[in-house]
């Protein structure tokens, strides 16, 4: 089958969504498929085409991810032509996959991995006329009729329901975790009480939170050394230079460490000599930072939010309320080493991409009956 996927960011982009189409896309060339993937170029280094692990990837010269919505489409009705399915994800890439979708008469198929609704409202770093604006696209983009939706946890599906989606039309497929990736990873934790934060750059990431519960919990224990480890890439700029001027303003000098651009192996040896992950996301629809550091038996402090209670297991501990002074007091906790324990869960990633190519199947049989 030929496969064409919309995305607005992709590999080398670093976050959750680009995990998870990197290895499906990985995946259906390995089965044998051709794969297609239309992105944009938000990086000016980056080559215009290239073959990723045998995909095939076209990037559209708009480094905003907003004008990806109708900069893509020339490009996009070209290439919809000779495919079998279509598969896009929220947000901006979603209208455009529509269209070409309904005007070739393709299958097509969605991946939801969150739906925030009123949420927006609630988040920090935008302005009133942003959030309006993400919220009524966000619930245009929940009006366009697609043939298939994939919620990646049952958090986000019962968010589409009620957002409007037919309970028939969603699949749940969790996203998959490559297990093997951390089994050569071995380091001693650090002598001193360090935690660490790393995943893209989002609003919705809690960081506004972090930094000031840092900031107190680094002064109370000024007499000894402790560490929070920021792994973030460089973009997008404007928030990377907000997060910046809140850690000089709240955290005292030395106790936060920056990095960019690590590779997976010292990302994932630093997440391992660590004393502790940190998530304080206002949501997350899988969240693959907490699969990660349960595979790496890191303990986990997290805010408890949509998807993160179904993820994170093993060592752990989830915020009463969403507020400073409540992760201020994980932090001591942690520190305290009082964590809660459950049992561990894992994410075969041979179990999403079973789950994966099931529902492709079904659509190429539909495509057929419709042909014939």
């Amino acid at each position: 089958m030929k496969f064409l996927f919309v995305l607005e960011h992709f590999s080398p982009y670093l976050g959750g969504a680009e995990k998870l189409f990197h290895q499906v896309t990985s995946m259906l060339v390995q089965e044998g498929h051709e794969v297609e993937v239309v992105t944009t170029l938000f990086r000016a280094d980056l080559p215009a085409t290239e073959i990723i692990e045998g995909v095939q990837v076209r990037r559209v010269k708009c480094y905003n991810r907003f004008l990806f919505t109708l900069f893509s489409l020339p490009v996009l009705f070209r290439a919809a032509k000779r495919v079998d399915i279509i598969h896009t994800t929220t947000y901006n890439a979603a209208f455009p996959a529509w269209l070409v979708a309904k005007f070739w008469r393709k299958p097509s198929i969605i991946t939801y991995h969150e739906h925030w609704g009123k949420l927006w409202f609630q988040l920090p770093f935008l302005a009133i006329w942003q959030r309006w604006l993400y919220f009524l696209f966000e619930k245009m983009i929940s009006r366009l009729s697609f043939d298939h939706y994939i919620a990646v946890s049952e958090a986000t599906k019962s968010s589409l329901i009620i957002a409007g989606i037919a309970p028939g039309k969603i699949h749940r497929i969790y996203n998959g975790i490559d297990y093997d990736r951390f089994q050569a990873i071995e380091t001693d934790k650090t002598a001193y009480f360090s935690i660490i934060y790393y995943g893209r750059l989002g609003v919705s990431k809690g960081l506004d939170l972090l930094i000031p519960a840092w900031g107190a919990f680094a002064r109370k224990h000024s007499s000894e050394r402790v560490v929070l480890q920021l792994v973030l890439p460089t973009y997008p700029p404007s928030l990377l230079s907000i997060i910046k001027a809140l850690i000089a303003a709240d955290c005292p000098p030395e106790s936060v460490v920056v990095f960019h651009e690590l590779t997976t192996k010292e990302l994932f040896t630093t997440v391992k000599s660590s004393h502790a992950v940190v998530i304080p996301s206002y949501s997350e629809g899988f969240c693959f930072v907490a699969a990660e550091a349960v595979a790496l038996e890191v303990p986990i402090i997290s805010s408890g939010q949509r998807a993160l209670p179904e993820v994170v297991s093993g060592k752990h501990l989830h915020l009463p309320a969403l507020t400073v002074s409540a992760l201020t007091e994980a932090l001591e906790k942690a520190y305290r080493k009082e964590w809660l324990s459950v049992p561990e869960r894992s994410f075969p990633l041979a179990q999403t991409g079973k789950q994966y190519l099931q529902l492709y199947k079904s659509l190429s049989g539909e495509q057929g009956a419709t042909r014939s």
